[in-house]
């Protein structure tokens, strides 16, 4: 799986980590805010946009992107491979882009006060899964739809089809092997507490 070359130039990730980080920025996997519950959807809103399957979907999101003067994002991704990939996209698409770095927990504490505030400034977030589930179940993400979600793991998917995996940690168990054979390594997390 790769990015066409448009997309790639400029940009230090490689793979799978560059395809999503340059997805989200394009909006094809937009983590945006959805309405609240019961509110009314009117001509305005953009929650179509982030569903729509046909064929001229990038061309209207990159319309509506331009015509709200730019995509403001939320991501604890690190500017090392932010800032290239932001500029990449700036470049192909004359949009725009903010970035607001922190860490996870930061990220929803501010989404979740400002979604309380009336405010719904944020485009895209982009931040661990376990922050997206808080997010998704406070009901601040909105569903979507990507032609690229195909090129994914199924794995990468959360069920619910508001947030997509963009990167995956590893948590591995390091033991002193003069103290522990390798027989009596716990197998899994249960195992830790026997």
């Amino acid at each position: 799986m790769s990015l066409p070359k448009s997309f790639a130039s400029g940009c230090r990730l490689r793979g799978f980590s560059r395809l999503i980080f340059c997805l989200l920025l394009s909006g094809l996997l937009s983590a945006a805010y959805a309405q609240s519950p019961g509110a009314e959807r009117g001509a305005n809103s953009t929650l179509y946009l982030y569903q729509d399957e046909g064929a001229k979907r990038e061309r209207r999101l990159v319309e509506k992107a331009k015509e709200e003067g730019g995509v403001l994002i939320y991501t604890s991704m690190n500017t090392k491979d932010s800032i290239p990939l932001t500029e990449a996209f700036e470049k192909k698409y004359g949009i725009k882009v903010t970035l607001w770095h922190s860490v996870g927990e930061k990220i929803v504490l501010r989404a979740l006060t400002e979604a309380r505030a009336g405010r719904h400034d944020v485009d895209i977030i982009g931040t661990n899964g376990d922050q997206m589930e808080i997010l998704y179940r406070e009901k601040l993400l909105a569903p979507f739809y990507s032609p690229s979600l195909q090129d994914l793991p199924v794995a990468a998917l959360a069920p619910h089809k508001h947030y997509v995996a963009a990167r995956i940690n590893f948590f591995v168990l390091a033991y002193n092997t003069k103290l522990v054979t390798p027989k009596d390594v716990p197998g899994s997390y249960d195992d830790l507490l026997n």
